[in-house]
């Protein structure tokens, strides 16, 4: 199993999203999917296009049973659209 865990932190390490998303996808383990979650939302998964990764980090949290931070996201996803929609506003008077 740690050789499954390092070989996921190299994944991280590169950087290389695809990678990272094929490799958890095909794993069991729980702290394969929390780790590749977790560097999915290190990402720039907050702009415009990258819903995919936003159905990543959901999909690997949710496989991983990891219930609190897939709470903590979905908390971070409202906070984001507020700010979003406050930004984008004009208030005319």
């Amino acid at each position: 199993m740690k050789d499954w865990s390092r070989a996921m932190k190299c994944l991280i390490k590169l950087g290389n999203k695809e990678r990272v998303i094929e490799f958890a996808k095909g794993a069991r383990n729980n702290e394969l999917n929390i780790l590749a979650a977790n560097f999915l939302q290190s990402l720039d998964w907050h702009e415009q296009g990258n819903e995919e990764v936003i159905k990543y980090i959901v999909h690997f949290y949710t496989k991983a049973k990891a219930f609190m931070p897939l709470t903590n996201f979905y908390e971070l996803c409202a906070s984001v659209s507020q700010l979003y929609i406050i930004d984008n506003t004009q208030f005319h008077l």
